[in-house]
């Protein structure tokens, strides 16, 4: 490059009180502009070139306007230069106080940044001391740069306080955009990046990959630990709600993944993204670990995703939603839709929430291979009231509209037991012809119970899906004000009077839900769990019809591990009694412990019996009204709860003692574990401790869930004394960067997917997120009465025990033609004592033998012409 090209050579010094520049044209600089600090300068209506090693830098308390006016490389050799910098200190707030600011300021209107490695750094690239410039940048285009802003971790506190609030920093009406003249030689990376900051704003912004050959790569915006809300713009902000005319909607088109957010242990930042246009991305919003994420009234039409198919091949996936280990989410009134007709392509997948209770609401998807994918483990516990809930959802032409789906090939997958309630139904719509269980398809063993009042499921999964009619509708109204207009919409931050009356909900539900469980304890065993369990296992043969009496009383208020210890006494209850106890409690059954123990036991309950309490396991008792009534309270305080929590996260102010209180109240591990990120942020690690290691007594973790929750409490252990000692996850050393892989490979749960998110945020490593391989045709639609032990011509027939003193049963099997059989018992003198009518082609029978007299009678078995008998002796 001929150096007699630049107008500048060296660094252009702008001092306090420099002129400033106005229709500069044909001006090049080698080196750069450096504004020093308490200057305030303004470049307008100007074209400014700059050389590849050129940058713009804005010190520590000065503040640069550029209005206009178009920054970019050189014509003459059309090579990327470095950008500007914004430089700030990470120790002090970015307050303007008597007019002294301690952060570079810079102040982007109708521009143009184009070909940087790095458009907008703010922060001194090297030293991570210098975070916390700021850029207020509205009506600008920044093109073909590799990365358009850079933000670096920072925590802005105001003075005199301990909360922090959001970072000052917004785009306004901005495009963000790559395509053919991308000068480059690395590939395009990502428009926005941001580590560990909170509350940056989008508003209008248009996100796009148009590089010929290289669309769905790269990334629109990508947070780790960072916090932000992507939203509409509004050209008349004096009118609300903002007109259409006036509305400006984000776009994102092209990309990998337009939008994606993964925390650490440290971060309790949370995204927003309201009334935005995703068009032909692989992945349109991706979260990992990120909790209370709102994502409302967004059009997803999804693309292919190329970049995964050598990993993946024909488990490759493109997806609207993507979120694995998330809870306490808003997801509402979304659109979904494919591009390409011949990819496989998920609306919206859940993946691991182990969420106490979350409700995915009232979204459009059609023509998808999956509508709703929710994957793994989607409930924090066994109880009917936990877990994943899906309302008001309208689907139309796809494969399958709801899948309840394996992780791995031994994962029990699981979800909330009750869709709706048996006052109002869940409210979703279905594909008219899917696959098979097309409608609802459910790979776990738990029972899902499904109540609809006008649109039942027609294709779902026998036995594991059950629908239920109820007389309430559910009229579906929007939560959120029906979305439309300017700004991130109602509710999102509650004002003082909302905040009030969730917290008003919020008590008024938990007190009706403390009523109902106080009566649902005093029945269940009796009010005595603890002496139901001793009467059983102390109980002798020659007491079993009492003791039958006395639990089928109590029935269906027992609880598993009543019926776990009455499955145990096999020297007391013989098969039938157990299968008669086990059915009167319909609602354990649906828990999958109790049916795969009677399965699994020393003495397994026969084939057919486990078969036909799979179908029973839908049934509706007293036991279930009152679990029903616990879990719709549960789930409205919840709803309550994060309500409160989600204002307070994407408040500008975030109030620790309030969010802690919040995330309390909700009582479970993920919030915990939130709270413990609030500390680690604060920089309080004695709290963070000291939570972390209650945390496995307090909810009783044992097995792979302490096994999982170790895993989390090293990494986030490793990632406080990494705090402590000034480094960061860009400053590890090769033994530690081989530690997280191992985690990210091998690891369980939270710990793999933090792991995987530092590793490919700092360390440019990728995991793709595969559709997992099932094989679900375990036959749960097995019959019923399958029989395995037919001999002579199919009839079978044998008392147990015998001799018998109080009972005995009579197991029999009828040939496959036959339907009916007579059970005859008569003494030796051919007088017939007792006789039982048989209408199953398998089952057994029990005969109360109390009152009969000592003596050896014959039992005859008979169908049609053939006859089965045996000798019974009663002692």
């Amino acid at each position: 490059l001929d150096e007699d090209l630049y107008t500048y050579d060296e660094m252009v010094d702008i001092w306090p009180g420099t002129p400033d520049w106005n229709n500069l044209t044909n001006t090049r600089f080698r080196q750069g502009i450096f504004v020093h600090k308490d200057a305030d300068f303004t470049i307008s209506s100007s074209y400014l070139e700059f050389g590849p090693n050129a940058k713009i830098i804005v010190d520590t308390g000065a503040i640069l306007r550029v209005d206009n006016t178009t920054l970019t490389c050189m014509q003459q050799c059309p090579c990327p230069w470095q950008g500007i910098e914004v430089w700030g200190n990470r120790n002090m707030h970015q307050f303007t106080i008597n007019g002294v600011c301690y952060q570079g300021k810079l102040y982007l209107d109708n521009s143009v940044v184009e070909h940087a490695w790095n458009a907008v750094a703010l922060w001194k690239q090297g030293n991570y001391e210098t975070s916390g410039g700021i850029v207020y940048a509205k009506h600008t285009q920044f093109n073909n740069n590799k990365r358009s802003a850079e933000f670096m971790r920072y925590l802005n506190i105001p003075p005199e306080s301990f909360s922090p609030v959001a970072y000052f920093s917004w785009f306004k009406d901005c495009d963000f955009m790559v395509n053919d003249n991308y000068l480059i030689p690395d590939d395009f990376y990502a428009h926005v990046t941001l580590w560990s900051v909170n509350g940056i704003d989008f508003e209008g912004c248009r996100f796009g990959n148009h590089i010929s050959g290289a669309e769905n790569t790269g990334y629109g915006i990508y947070a780790s630990d960072g916090g932000f809300r992507v939203y509409n713009y509004c050209t008349n902000p004096y009118v609300l709600p903002c007109p259409p005319e006036n509305t400006v909607q984000s776009t994102f088109d092209n990309f990998y993944t337009a939008v994606k957010a993964a925390n650490t242990t440290e971060s309790k930042n949370t995204i927003y993204v309201g009334n935005t246009l995703f068009t032909n991305n692989s992945y349109g919003v991706k979260l990992d670990k990120v909790d209370y994420a709102s994502i409302l009234f967004s059009k997803f039409y999804i693309g292919p995703n190329t970049q995964d198919q050598s990993i993946c091949a024909e488990n490759t996936a493109s997806y609207g939603i993507d979120m694995n280990e998330c809870s306490g989410f808003a997801i509402e009134e979304n659109e979904f839709y494919r591009i390409n007709t011949e990819d496989t392509i998920v609306g919206i997948r859940c993946k691991d929430s182990k969420t106490d209770y979350d409700l995915i609401y009232k979204n459009t998807l059609e023509g998808l291979s999956y509508g709703n994918f929710a994957e793994g483990e989607n409930r924090s516990d066994s109880d009917d009231k936990y877990g994943l809930e899906f309302q008001c959802n309208s689907n139309a032409e796809n494969s399958i509209d709801f899948i309840v789906a394996k992780s791995s090939p031994d994962n029990n997958p699981r979800i909330r037991t009750h869709q709706g309630s048996m006052d109002k139904e869940a409210g979703n719509t279905f594909t008219t012809n899917p696959q098979t269980d097309g409608n609802f398809k459910n790979e776990g063993d738990q029972v899902v119970i499904y109540f609809y009042h006008d649109n039942p499921p027609v294709y779902y999964t026998d036995y594991y899906v059950v629908p239920s009619f109820v007389e309430g509708a559910n009229t579906c109204p929007s939560h959120y004000g029906g979305g439309g207009g300017g700004g991130i919409g109602i509710k999102t931050v509650l004002s003082p009077e909302e905040k009030q009356q969730a917290e008003q909900d919020y008590a008024d539900n938990l007190v009706n839900y403390n009523n109902v469980k106080a009566l649902y304890d005093n029945l269940k065993d009796g009010g005595n769990t603890d002496g139901t369990v001793s009467d059983v296992e102390t109980a002798w043969p020659d007491e079993m019809w009492e003791l039958r009496a006395e639990l089928l009383a109590k029935s269906p208020h027992l609880s598993y591990e009543v019926l776990k210890s009455v499955a145990d006494k096999t020297d007391v209850f013989p098969d039938q009694v157990i299968f008669e106890i086990m059915a009167a409690n319909p609602d354990e059954l649906r828990k999958n412990e109790l049916i795969t123990y009677l399965e699994t036991k020393e003495n397994p309950l026969p084939e057919y019996m486990i078969s036909i309490l799979h179908q029973l396991a839908g049934g509706i008792t007293y036991k279930t009204v009152l679990m029903q009534e616990m879990a719709r309270y549960h789930a409205a305080k919840m709803q309550s709860a994060y309500d409160l929590i989600r204002s307070t996260l994407n408040d500008s102010l975030v109030d620790y003692t309030y969010l802690r209180n919040w995330l309390d109240n909700t009582n479970n591990l993920n919030a915990d574990l939130q709270t413990v990120a609030s500390y680690m942020e604060e920089g309080d690690y004695t709290s963070a401790q000291s939570l972390l290691n209650s945390i496995p007594d307090v909810y009783g973790l044992e097995g792979d869930k302490l096994d999982e929750y170790n895993d989390y409490k090293l990494l986030a252990e490793i990632q406080m004394n990494w705090q402590q000692q000034g480094r960061t996850v860009f400053d590890l050393d090769s033994a530690e960067i081989a530690m997280l892989v191992d985690y990210a490979e091998n690891g369980l749960g939270k710990a793999a997917v933090i792991s995987k998110g530092i590793l490919e945020f700092a360390y440019g490593y990728h995991y793709c997120n595969c559709l997992p391989v099932n094989d679900s045709s375990n036959m749960k639609s097995s019959n019923a009465f399958a029989g395995t032990n037919e001999t002579d011509n199919g009839l079978f027939v044998k008392a147990t025990p015998n001799p018998a003193r109080t009972w005995v049963t009579f197991d029999y099997t009828l040939p496959v033609y036959m339907e009916n059989a007579v059970l005859r018992i008569s003494n030796m003198k051919g007088e017939i004592k007792t006789t039982f009518n048989i209408d199953d082609r398998q089952g057994q029978i029990v005969w109360d033998i109390r009152h009969i007299e000592k003596g050896v009678y014959i039992y005859t078995l008979t169908t049609g012409s053939l006859n089965k008998s045996g000798k019974l002796i009663v002692r």
